[in-house]
């Protein structure tokens, strides 16, 4: 990833950082109609010597990265995590994106590693759910998602091919 575009991710998460309840509507309460979700950085070391990790999260109502709605962006400078309300009832895409940029261009050799997931999942009404992609965006990385009071994961929860057309390969 280009500095330049680094620079306009993290602006525009900022701008769009805000949206509480990016599937409920508006003035929604957790409760019988919503559950709350929690988004969590997964990893420990966002800066370290010569690279930078940051971890991007969405929600979909359809199977599409593209569709879904950016919940948060952990970077360097943000690592508090998001919480949002998703309507109770309704099936629900999550991705995670993991990235890790390397290098300084023109002094050494510089580039960037990705790790991507997908889940699908039902959120159930008065229930508490905690999101958290874990690993190495170069090296294996999971998404989690369970229950925040049980440690269980949602009974209908599957992991969904991201992207999609992986599995056309």
């Amino acid at each position: 990833m280009k500095f330049g575009r680094l620079v306009l991710l993290l602006a525009g998460a900022a701008l769009v950082g805000g949206a509480g309840n990016p599937l409920a509507p508006k003035g929604a309460k957790f409760g019988p109609d919503n559950a709350e979700v929690v988004f969590e950085l997964g990893v420990t070391d966002t800066v370290s010597l010569g690279s930078a990790t940051n971890q991007q999260y969405r929600v979909s109502e359809i199977e599409d990265w593209d569709s879904g709605r950016f919940i948060k962006l952990f970077t360097w400078a943000s690592k508090k995590p998001k919480t949002v309300l998703l309507p109770a009832g309704k099936p629900v895409y999550v991705y995670a994106q993991m990235d890790r940029m390397f290098g300084a261009p023109g002094i050494t050799t510089s580039g960037n590693n990705r790790c991507m997931n997908g889940s699908y999942f039902t959120p159930q009404p008065n229930t508490r759910y905690r999101v958290k992609q874990t690993g190495s965006p170069y090296g294996p990385c999971f998404l989690s998602i369970t229950d925040a009071v049980t440690g269980a994961e949602p009974q209908d929860l599957r992991k969904v091919m991201f992207p999609p057309e992986a599995s056309d390969r």
